[in-house]
């Protein structure tokens, strides 16, 4: 079912941006049988109408963008798309498809979207699933319960082939990248 109105902060939701009625409306129909809880679904016809929803509340946890729409392409839209949303272009055209994963697409999936074939983009969606605030608490505190908490007082940090000690007192600001 496609939900009215804007997203509220804190709404977990999926975005279709998608020209043609029948093919939005079904795609969303799918989708809210198939993954409600990956959230309500709103939908759009432009990528200014899909911007306007992003603006408007929180981060969709999912885009599901046609890369052929009026104005803006869903190829030129999906950059302007906040950085935490998962994107899965849907399209007529598999020509398009090596440009939509170098853009980080999680999936590419070809019209008519058959319901089989959604049912394994979801899966792999589920799979990529960030963790909520509440789990990553819940994993936290079953780690704390399992060893005693130590404090750390320096840390490693190694770039090249020089390794630094830093003290954990020194620290300002700590961010982790995963490649």
């Amino acid at each position: 079912m496609v939900s009215t109105g804007e997203p509220l902060p804190g709404e977990a939701w999926i975005l279709v941006v998608e020209d043609e009625d029948r093919l939005r409306d079904e795609l969303a129909a799918l989708l809210g049988e198939l993954a409600p809880d990956l959230g309500a679904v709103r939908a759009a016809s432009t990528a200014e109408q899909a911007q306007t929803l992003c603006d408007a509340g929180c981060a969709p946890a999912v885009a599901f963008v046609d890369i052929h729409l009026p104005g803006l392409s869903g190829l030129a839209l999906v950059p302007t798309l906040p950085a935490e949303t998962r994107v899965v272009f849907v399209t007529a055209y598999d020509k398009f498809a090596i440009e939509a994963f170098e853009r980080g697409a999680v999936d590419y999936l070809l019209k008519p979207v058959a319901a089989e074939r959604l049912q394994q983009c979801v899966a792999r969606l589920r799979a990529r699933a960030v963790p909520a605030a509440q789990e990553l608490r819940q994993i936290l505190a079953s780690l704390s319960a399992i060893r005693p908490a130590q404090h750390v007082k320096w840390l490693s940090a190694s770039a090249g082939r020089r390794t630094r000690l830093i003290a954990v007192d020194d620290i300002i600001y700590l961010q982790s990248f995963h490649f």
